[in-house]
């Protein structure tokens, strides 16, 4: 079975790519001289997009009593163009794969937002780099997309898998690998490296979000990130819909980051903030 997804994954042409809008607005983003009336531009040809600017230009998270701002130029500059970056990848990604018979899209994708918004602001709390904190968000906002490319690819057959085993407490990523061969999270790292161009350490952070590995290695911060808040967001109700047996954290996941009991209350109001703010990226 393995194999034959594999093959799927790579042989089929109708496996969607990153939008053209996401690339474009990336590119412009990454140059230190990034032209803000382009960004504008780019942002003005998708409706939905340029709405939901400046609906979190005006919300409290980011807004927070300021004047209201009804033009792109004063919301891109109000949010700042790393905060673009991020809405521009959560709207456009969370219209993708909109069909299925095996997720709800809604819950889904609000789960997968506050992992990414969960994961960046862990990365804070953790002393992360700069880069590493750019990669977080991402990385939380892909950790699942190996689910999506199951219930593309056999959505009859993985809805029957999801059916048979939710009853069983074992976690969903090893029931996978015993049944198909291969879990959603090595399976979301194939589809990436495939159809995706992203950071390595985002890719390594998909496969590797439910056993985080350990040590100096590269990437392993984030790899720790996604997985501390994939947990917390499940523990906090904020699931992708599945009803399947829930992980608790791997031990020494915290103390790997630095992070300690004394700041798990600041670190949890910090994180019911960001589940809302998911809610409100996914609203129009």
């Amino acid at each position: 079975m393995r194999d034959n997804l594999l093959m799927l994954l790579n042989e089929r042409e109708d496996l969607p790519p990153l939008p053209e809008l996401v690339i474009r607005i990336d590119e412009e983003l990454r140059d230190k001289q990034a032209d803000l009336n382009k960004i504008v531009q780019f942002i003005e040809t998708d409706s939905v997009l340029s709405g939901r600017v400046l609906k979190m230009a005006n919300s409290a998270f980011y807004g927070g009593g300021r004047k209201e701002v009804s033009k792109l130029n004063l919301a891109i500059t109000r949010l700042g163009f790393k905060e673009i970056r991020k809405i521009v990848y959560s709207v456009e990604m969370s219209k993708m794969f909109r069909y299925g018979v095996a997720l709800d899209h809604h819950q889904f994708w609000r789960h997968s937002l506050a992992v990414a918004l969960t994961t960046q602001a862990l990365s804070h709390w953790a002393n992360a780099s700069e880069e590493e904190v750019d990669n977080a968000y991402l990385a939380g906002l892909m950790h699942d997309i190996g689910l999506m490319v199951f219930a593309f690819l056999i959505p009859n057959q993985y809805a029957d898998f999801l059916e048979e085993i939710s009853e069983k407490e074992i976690p969903l990523y090893k029931l996978e690998a015993g049944h198909f061969g291969i879990d959603h999270a090595e399976f979301g790292h194939a589809f990436i490296a495939r159809w995706w161009s992203v950071d390595e350490s985002v890719m390594n952070a998909v496969k590797m979000h439910h056993i985080p590995t350990s040590g100096d290695d590269s990437g392993s911060k984030t790899n720790r990130l996604v997985h501390i808040a994939n947990v917390i967001c499940n523990t906090l109700g904020c699931s992708n819909g599945l009803n399947v047996h829930c992980e608790m954290f791997r031990e020494g996941a915290w103390d790997a980051l630095g992070l300690t009991l004394a700041m798990v209350d600041n670190i949890l109001q910090d994180v019911l903030g960001r589940i809302d703010l998911a809610e409100q990226m996914l609203e129009g």
